[in-house]
């Protein structure tokens, strides 16, 4: 199983599914949803719906750490 977190980790779990590359599950999880909806992982998992409400939460790490605490 290979996780992405955050939008760049999304975008390798993306590469990864195009290349092919087989052998595991590939999630993404990410507090943007628009993000995750081009996502090509096998499964999705929005993180901090309450804190980001959906829209990510612009680079900011305290704002990301609490919606990893809130997931």
């Amino acid at each position: 199983m290979a996780v992405g977190i955050g939008g760049a980790g999304c975008n390798i779990i993306s590469w990864i599914k195009e290349r092919g590359v087989a052998g595991g599950k590939l999630v993404s999880m990410n507090t943007d949803a628009n993000h995750l909806t081009i996502s090509k992982a096998d499964s999705m998992i929005l993180i901090g719906e309450k804190a980001c409400q959906g829209i990510g939460c612009g680079g900011y790490p305290k704002l990301g750490e609490k919606a990893v605490n809130e997931s």
